[in-house]
């Protein structure tokens, strides 16, 4: 999958469990959304398939898992671009994060994936970015 220009750092998305990168094989990446009981975020937790998803699910035994998508699924600009106005319209709601952990791994990981969504910016676009 190609990423795009809008950053200068590369930063990586490293599972949350073995901290292989999740970036190497989209198909076999996930991203573990675990609610409260007042359905507040709790946590995100980016993560191979499998055995690293089965793991981080044990661990959050307690609380809800409500859900995960994929990582390729993630970075599809429709489904981006809703993440992006279901986190605004928590924000104007309710409190949808319970935690500044968790907001801040959401931030994390929208900050990171958005390379996949976005365009490569101009060569005049890069210029006036000081890129």
């Amino acid at each position: 999958m190609h990423r795009s220009n809008v950053f200068r750092s590369n930063d990586d998305l490293l599972c949350s469990h073995c901290g292989e990168s999740l970036f190497e094989d989209f198909q076999n990446a996930t991203i573990l959304m675990v609610t409260d009981e007042e359905n507040s975020i709790v946590a995100v937790k980016p993560c191979c398939k499998e055995a690293c998803l089965a793991e981080l699910k044990s661990e959050f035994h307690g609380d809800n898992v409500s859900g995960q998508i994929q990582l390729s699924d993630f970075v599809n600009p429709y489904i981006f671009l809703k993440h992006i106005f279901f986190v605004f319209d928590g924000m104007r709601g309710r409190r949808l994060f319970a935690s500044n952990e968790a907001f801040e791994d959401y931030k994390s990981l929208v900050k990171k994936c958005y390379p996949f969504v976005s365009r490569d910016l101009t060569a005049e676009e890069l210029l006036s970015q000081g890129l």
